[in-house]
């Protein structure tokens, strides 16, 4: 499902407010657990329930402390009772609460530190998103990187991810623009779009042999990214994986690639030399595109066909070799 990543005034919605006006009809036996909570105010501690198992505390030093057992509840966007709290300051989740709900910490912008159990499974969608001055984060324990889990978080310099981490989720870490080095662990199989695009100060990404999959623009417009060294697990180069990223100078292509996409490498302006591998049946259009410093390439015989805009704003382009 597709979630809005906007930011608008903070608000706090009751449950017959998320669920239209009106508490839906449940089963003899069953019924609705609605979180309760104290208004967020200007001074003073504030205190509340996210369900039946998970309580929370805001002291007035403005550390948020989650404590109970089991799952916090999801949030719809920006419906979380923290949305945009400008009071967190930091975050303490105790032991025994196995999983933070989607959207939780969304736009808590002045949160600079979280502290997180050894029970923690699982983040949610979008769950620090817009932390914008949130500086790290141990996430040890969880086997995905969600949706826009990070999103924004513009301060990020330093995440440990795991090695059971077998995936890292869409936008999971875009704009985050402090974020210089990514080490990303042996397990993950899949970058999915847009996981660090927008990271300008990312300079350096391992990726390991597990990774089989790098989506679109995975890293694009990373634009101090200087050399990338691609696994041989990787057999697609997806549309836009580096576009704009300005200083990317090597690549190295694993010689098991079959196709690179549409706009792969466009407007890597620091892209001086290439060498297609031999195993490359399709190139996408615009692939190359105003790879303005490009001087030289070397395209294998096996590509099927050649798009007539590959190298389109290419003004360098003195030799292509076929």
């Amino acid at each position: 499902m597709k979630q809005r990543w906007k930011r608008t005034a903070a608000v706090i919605l009751s449950a017959a407010t998320l669920l239209g006006g009106a508490l839906p009809v449940l089963p003899e036996g069953v019924r609705l657990f609605e979180p309760t909570l104290t208004a967020f105010a200007d001074e003073g501690p504030t205190s509340g329930s996210l369900n039946e198992n998970i309580t929370w505390t805001l002291d007035e030093s403005g550390t948020l402390t989650i404590t109970g057992e089991g799952e916090m509840p999801d949030f719809s966007d920006e419906a979380s009772p923290f949305y945009g709290a400008a009071g967190v300051s930091a975050l303490e989740i105790g032991e025994g609460v196995t999983s933070i709900g989607s959207f939780a910490f969304q736009g808590c912008e002045n949160m600079e530190s979280v502290m997180l159990p050894t029970t923690l499974t699982a983040i949610g969608d979008g769950a620090f998103a817009y932390c914008t001055d949130l500086t790290a984060a141990d996430i040890a324990g969880v086997t995905e990187i969600a949706e826009g889990t990070f999103l924004c978080c513009t301060s990020l310099e330093n995440v440990n991810m795991p090695d059971g981490v077998t995936r890292i989720g869409n936008h999971a870490f875009a704009g985050c623009t402090s974020l210089e080095n990514v080490n990303i662990p042996d397990g993950v199989t899949r970058i999915d779009n847009h996981a660090f695009a927008d990271c300008t100060a990312l300079c350096s990404v391992y990726i390991p042999g597990s990774v089989c999959e790098i989506c679109d623009c995975a890293f694009e417009n990373c634009t101090v990214l200087q050399m990338v060294d691609l696994p041989d697990s990787v057999t697609e180069i997806a549309d836009g994986t580096f576009r704009g990223c300005s200083s990317l100078k090597d690549v190295n292509m694993p010689n098991d690639v079959t196709r690179i996409g549409d706009h792969a490498f466009a407007d890597c302006t620091s892209l001086e030399h290439l060498e297609i591998p031999g195993s490359v049946k399709t190139i996408g259009d615009h692939a190359f595109a105003d790879c303005t410093a490009l001087s030289a390439a070397v395209i294998s015989a096996g590509i099927e066909e050649i798009p007539s805009a590959l190298f389109d704003g290419c003004t360098s382009l003195q030799s292509v070799t076929l």
